[in-house]
C-alpha cells in the first residue's frame, strides 16, 4: 500500500519521463488512505493491447526498451540502498523461491490438466526440471547486479506518447508490482508478450543488446555481454516458474485472449536458449 506511492513519487527525470504524470500522493495511515492522483492517459498509442500485439512495430519495441533501460539505470548498482527503502518489501529471494517449490509444482500440474491442448506432457517435464533446480539457479540471480524493475512490463501496462520531435516515448503505468530483480526480467517479459512464434534468434539478440548498451549509456558502467545474456535466460526461467503459471491459473476462470500465444512465445524464447523443446 506504500510501494507504488513511493515509486510514483520519484523525481528522477529518468523515471518521470516514462511514467504517467503524478499530480499528488496521499499517504494517511490513520485513515488507511493511500492515493495517487495521476494523469488520465489519452491520445496515447497502443494502450491496453495485450490481446493483440500485431500493431507493435520495431519502433515501439525500441522505445519501450530504451525507456525502461533509463528507469533501470536509476537503482542499478545501488541494491543495498534500494533494500533499505521502507517501501521495498517482499522482494523475491532464492530462499523464498525454494520454499515455494511445492506451489510451483502444483501450478505446473494445474496448467497441464486445464490446458492439455497447448501445455503438453513434455512441457510439464521441462517445467518440473527448471523448478526442481531452483536451488541451483536462483542464487545466481541474487549474485548478479539487480535494480528496481516494473515487474509487470507487458502491453497490459504500457502505452506510448509522442515528444515534440514526434518520437515515441514509453509510458509505463501500474507500478504496484515493482520490485528488486534483474533488469533483464522486464525485457524478457516484454519480448514474451510482443514477439510471435516462431521467433528469430537475430531479433532477440538485437533487443537484448539494445537493452544492455542503453543501460551502459545511462549508468556509465560496463556490462559484460555473456553475463547479461545469462541474466536474461535466468529471467525467462523465473517468469516460466512464477508468472506464467499464475496467469494460467487465473485464465481458468477469467479468459485471457493472449494466454496461449504468450505461453508459446515464452517457450520459444527458452527453446532458442537451449532450454527445452516446444511442442
Amino acid at each position: 500500500h506504500i510501494k507504488e506511492l513511493a515509486v510514483m513519487s520519484q523525481l528522477d527525470p529518468r523515471f518521470s519521463k516514462h511514467a504517467p504524470k503524478v499530480y499528488g500522493v496521499i499517504e494517511d495511515a490513520e485513515r488507511e488512505a493511500y492515493v495517487i492522483v495521476e494523469e488520465h492517459l489519452q491520445d496515447v498509442e497502443l494502450l491496453d493491447t495485450a490481446d493483440d500485439t500485431h500493431e507493435w512495430t520495431k519502433a515501439h519495441l525500441e522505445a519501450a526498451i530504451t525507456g525502461i533501460a533509463e528507469v533501470h539505470s536509476i537503482w542499478y548498482g545501488k541494491e543495498d540502498e534500494l533494500k533499505q527503502q521502507r517501501w521495498m518489501v517482499d522482494y523475491p529471494t532464492a530462499q523464498g523461491m525454494e520454499e515455494k517449490l511445492r506451489l510451483w509444482e502444483l501450478l505446473g500440474v494445474h496448467a497441464r490438466e486445464e490446458f492439455p491442448e497447448w501445455f503438453s506432457e513434455e512441457d510439464l517435464e521441462a517445467f518440473r526440471e527448471i523448478v526442481h533446480n531452483i536451488k541451483d539457479w536462483w542464487p545466481v540471480i541474487e549474485a548478479m547486479p539487480r535494480t528496481l524493475i516494473h515487474n509487470d512490463f507487458n502491453p497490459r501496462n504500457i502505452a506510448f506518447k509522442r515528444d515534440e520531435q514526434d518520437e515515441l516515448v514509453l509510458c509505463a503505468y501500474d507500478w504496484e508490482l515493482a520490485t528488486l530483480h534483474l533488469p533483464q526480467h522486464d525485457l524478457a517479459e516484454l519480448l514474451g508478450f510482443t514477439l510471435f512464434y516462431p521467433i528469430e534468434r537475430d531479433e532477440v539478440d538485437y533487443y537484448l543488446e539494445l537493452h544492455r548498451t542503453e543501460l551502459e549509456k545511462h549508468t556509465g558502467q560496463q556490462i559484460d555481454r555473456i553475463m547479461w545474456r545469462q541474466g536474461y535466460i535466468l529471467s525467462l526461467m523465473d517468469l516460466l516458474v512464477n508468472r506464467l503459471p499464475m496467469y494460467m491459473m487465473a485464465h481458468t476462470f477469467r479468459h485471457y485472449e493472449f494466454m496461449e500465444r504468450v505461453y508459446r512465445a515464452f517457450r520459444n524464447l527458452l527453446e532458442l536458449e537451449g532450454m527445452g523443446k516446444l511442442q
